[in-house]
């Protein structure tokens, strides 16, 4: 793992599905509420890739939450190809 000092954040968690996302995201909103004393049932909004890839935000107050091999699939939001709008 990157020196911390090193590290940027948020790093975004890729998840395969939905489901994926769902699982991940319940899992760190129990985490950030047993470490806020609150009771969120849902921690982020996903990001949708272009192809239909889902992204977990990672804020530092909730890394504690993955495991090492979680943090180590953790990407910068450049590397994330969303879709295009045309408006």
């Amino acid at each position: 793992m990157e020196n911390e000092t090193q590290i940027t954040w948020p790093k975004y968690l890729p998840c395969s599905t939905q489901a994926a996302f769902d699982k991940a995201n319940k899992k760190v909103a129990a985490f950030y509420n047993e470490a806020n004393k609150l009771n969120i049932e849902s921690y982020a909004m996903p990001i949708i890739d272009k192809y239909g890839k889902y992204f977990l935000t990672i804020n530092i107050d909730v890394k504690e939450s993955l495991t090492e091999s979680e943090l180590s699939k953790c990407v910068e939001f450049s590397e994330i190809e969303l879709p295009e709008v045309k408006i």
